[in-house]
């Protein structure tokens, strides 16, 4: 399964799930992808993605991720989103799109941002960009 960006299978064995990432689909480079990466595990620690290598797959390569598998309850509303990107320092932009002086966080829909049984808030797959 997936979406545009990544192609997602579930490991039983490790509970991580794993995302082959087409690197075309929103970065212009590796270091672009690295640097997303890292904004990523810096902002939401709570879902880091993990580094795993490359592959090729239909002539490209691509980049594989994993990441803890979150049990979500649901996916959260629009106005806890919004309340946890306040306490990084991100205001609303549009729709479910948050930015600050440096950096835009997009795509944080009830799909992408998922509450556990203890209400906790996990962003599993933004698109994230400088200004």
């Amino acid at each position: 399964m997936g979406g545009s960006e990544n192609c997602i299978c579930y490991d039983e064995q490790t509970g991580r799930v794993w995302k082959r990432n087409r690197i075309e689909v929103f970065h212009v480079s590796w270091r672009q992808f690295f640097d997303r990466l890292l904004l990523h595990n810096l902002l939401f620690p709570e879902a880091a993605l993990r580094f795993e290598g490359v592959a090729e797959h239909a002539n490209a390569l691509h980049g594989l991720l994993s990441q803890p598998d979150i049990r979500a309850e649901r996916g959260a509303g629009r106005n806890e989103v919004e309340a946890r990107m306040r306490q990084h320092g991100f205001g609303r932009r549009a729709n479910d799109d948050y930015g600050n002086e440096l950096l835009n966080v997009e795509d944080l829909h009830s799909g992408n941002v998922l509450v556990d049984a203890a209400g906790n808030l996990f962003v599993i797959d933004p698109v994230i960009y400088p200004r």
